[in-house]
């Protein structure tokens, strides 16, 4: 992978950023995303807050407008090394 050309190198997203990104974008809440990659809550609301701070948005609305807006290949479409499974079921 060109790290040169994905958006996340180019706004400086580290490799968690960005796999926090891709769930927030597919509309995981921050526990679900805590437990999803085996983080604490509190890690991943910081988390949040150096994306946002990164990308110069304010909320999860305007990340996703910006990620809509960003016509380059997107980091977010593929976070790193972690494959999410075929089901996930948060009721368990």
């Amino acid at each position: 992978m060109e790290t040169e050309n994905t958006y996340a190198y180019q706004r400086q997203l580290s490799p968690c950023e960005a796999q926090v990104c891709h769930w927030l974008l597919a509309g995981k809440s921050l526990p679900e995303v805590a437990i999803i990659l085996g983080k604490g809550t509190a890690t991943v609301k910081q988390q949040t807050l150096s994306i946002y701070r990164k990308l110069g948005v304010a909320s999860r609305p305007q990340l996703f407008a910006k990620y809509m807006n960003d016509s380059k290949t997107s980091a977010f479409d593929n976070p790193g090394e972690y494959q999410e499974p075929a089901v996930w079921d948060m009721r368990q």
